[in-house]
């Protein structure tokens, strides 16, 4: 899991270098984007773990990208998450979509057989806010097996059990990246 500044006004500029119908983010709001592509069966999972996070101030998109399974119905089922259709483009484009629907000033990116653990958010808003120069936070994850259980029970420390993705945000392993460039330049 990543989690990262929007800069939507920079990435809503029509060519007159105008901001036309682009809202501005939500101050504080995290947002959090579930793509899915036929993965109901574990985005049950996924929107559980972005429903349970400290960090109450957040919003959460189901981008489904032409799933032919139930991910609607799933979706459905949980009141407050908003859902969105699309045709099957791409895992990028489904996030791009969610960025272009979401309307938090942080964005978290959780594929829908992903979780992230209680306290994701909270860590990697308070990792911004105290690096105001970050534009990006992230960490480390552990490995699960398809039921949800760890490949193994307690990490050794070797980076052979822990891989650095975006789908988990363990609070012990946040690192801010402060030489990154923008996610979204300004132009001009």
């Amino acid at each position: 899991m990543s989690v990262a500044k929007a800069v939507k006004q920079s990435a809503a500029v029509s060519a007159d270098g105008s901001h036309k119908n682009v809202p501005m983010p939500e101050s504080g709001l995290a947002s959090v984007i579930i793509p899915c592509y036929n993965q109901a069966h574990f985005l049950h999972e996924a929107i559980e773990s972005a429903s349970a996070q400290t960090y109450s101030h957040r919003e959460i998109l189901v981008v489904d990208d032409g799933s032919t399974d139930n991910t609607a119905k799933v979706t459905a089922s949980y009141p407050g998450v908003r859902y969105v259709r699309q045709e099957n483009l791409g895992v990028a484009s489904a996030r791009n979509t969610g960025f272009k629907q979401s309307r938090g000033e942080y964005l978290v990116f959780l594929d829908a057989d992903d979780r992230l653990l209680p306290e994701a958010l909270r860590v990697g808003v308070d990792c911004l806010r105290q690096h105001p120069d970050c534009a990006f936070a992230a960490g480390f994850c552990r490995l699960i097996v398809a039921d949800g259980s760890l490949l193994d029970d307690e990490p050794s420390g070797q980076l052979s059990n822990l891989v650095p993705w975006f789908g988990h945000l363990p609070a012990d392993r946040v690192r801010c990246r402060q030489r990154f460039r923008p996610l979204v330049r300004s132009r001009g």
